[in-house]
């Protein structure tokens, strides 16, 4: 069996990103099963949720070749509390 892999792009999310990244999330939470969201996003709950926020630190997309988006991930900051957890 032969597989083969895209090389894909990480670059910084870009507002002008929002609309095809929701679209994308939203066709994964539709599909169902693949992520712990239920509840599909507008745009600007996607912005709200993905680029803003007192914890926000950066969000990342990743590109195709041909230019299109295949994901994302946000970092956050956090703290660790006296009990063990985030």
């Amino acid at each position: 069996m032969h597989s083969s892999i895209s090389k894909l792009t990480i670059c910084e999310v870009k507002l002008h990103d929002v609309p095809e990244l929701c679209k994308l999330l939203n066709d994964i939470i539709e599909a169902g099963g693949t992520t712990a969201h239920e509840t599909p996003f507008t745009e600007d709950s996607f912005r709200a949720h993905f680029l803003e926020g007192k914890n926000y630190l950066c969000c990342f997309v990743a590109v195709d070749k041909e230019n299109t988006l295949a994901g994302n991930a946000k970092l956050i900051s956090g703290f660790i509390s006296d009990k063990g957890g985030l």
